[in-house]
């Protein structure tokens, strides 16, 4: 009978430990990126369902809601319509860029699909302007899967040159248009109403595209105030 020698048990050993532990690291690793991707998306699905019924309410009773608030406003006459006015127009130029940028997305998208031959560029295009204005999904929801379906169809060639274009122009398109639309009309830097904006979408979510800008708009309508009441009186 063959003896066992004691160094193979303790490397047979080390080896069922090694792979034991490993499958357990993995194991929990995988519940937690499970974990996270289920919280992430449920918050994703929250944020939406908030924001459709917000964007129901302030279209339903939005100008009750705006008569009510600037009634109770305890502000001088000349600053509430200073600050009301700021107000209604960041709304109207945030609502304006995000169409115009979603349309021009849309319209890029279509073209770049209908150049690589892609089926139902319309159909596609359609999407890319829907989605465009979810921002946290926006219009790579659209080109990612197709840079897929390119790859998979052994269309190597198209695949890359969508996947340069959808991530240097089309989806660069809303980090750069949008914020240029709404600044130019709310009179704010290009770079503070950018950074202004994703920090928003971090904090409030979805409806931080929205709430951003007002604040921002609020801000400085209330310096002016500021400068003009204080800061210009002579003693």
């Amino acid at each position: 009978m063959q003896e066992r020698i004691p160094q193979w048990d303790m490397v047979q050993n080390s080896l069922s430990e090694w792979i034991l532990n490993t499958t357990k690291s993995f194991g929990n690793y995988t519940a937690a990126q499970a974990a996270i991707l289920t919280k992430n998306t449920l918050f994703v699905l929250l944020n939406i369902f908030l924001m459709v019924i917000l964007v129901f309410i302030f279209l339903k009773d939005g100008e009750r809601i705006y008569n009510f608030l600037y009634t109770i406003a305890p502000l001088e006459r000349k600053n509430k319509a200073l600050i009301f006015g700021q107000v209604n127009d960041t709304f109207a130029a945030v609502i304006r860029g995000q169409l115009l940028t979603s349309f021009v997305q849309a319209a890029a998208a279509g073209i770049i699909f209908l150049l690589l031959d892609i089926p139902t560029p319309l159909l596609f295009a359609g999407l890319t302007f829907l989605l465009s204005m979810i921002p946290v999904l926006g219009a790579p929801t659209v080109w990612v899967p197709l840079v897929v379906y390119l790859y998979l169809q052994h269309l190597y060639v198209k695949a890359a040159i969508l996947f340069i274009l959808g991530i240097g122009f089309i989806s660069l398109i809303d980090n750069v248009l949008k914020p240029a639309i709404i600044g130019e009309k709310m009179r704010l830097p290009y770079f503070l109403l950018f950074f202004g904006m994703m920090g928003g979408i971090k904090v409030y979510g979805l409806m931080g595209i929205f709430l951003a800008p007002v604040v921002l708009s609020l801000f400085f309508a209330l310096i002016r105030i500021y400068r003009e009441k204080y800061l210009s009186e002579k003693p």
